[in-house]
């Protein structure tokens, strides 16, 4: 019975080690992403920046290793406006509007 058991944790736990892992690379993933979208945003003088993940921006289908945002801030003449950029590891920020 007990090597049942120890057979069976071991099973799983690979699997529940492998979706931790995947887990942790995305969300590391996604902070780098939105430090690169506000410091760019920062270079064009944009304020009360938000940041919002998009996974079915238009175009998403294609995009391979690529993530979408909308980003809506404050522009120089202090108007709301709202663009969508996307961006990839080795791409960094492109604004797509």
């Amino acid at each position: 019975m007990m090597l049942f058991i120890k057979s069976t944790i071991e099973a799983i736990g690979l699997p529940v080690v492998g979706l931790v892992i995947v887990v942790v690379m995305r969300v590391a993933i996604h902070r780098l992403d939105v430090s690169r979208i506000f410091t760019a945003a920062r270079r064009k003088g944009w304020k009360d920046v938000v940041v919002k993940w998009d996974p079915f921006a238009p175009g998403f289908l294609f995009e391979n290793g690529e993530r979408h945002y909308v980003v809506t801030f404050r522009d120089r003449s202090m108007q709301s406006r709202t663009r969508r950029c996307k961006t990839g590891l080795l791409t960094g920020v492109f604004w797509a509007d």
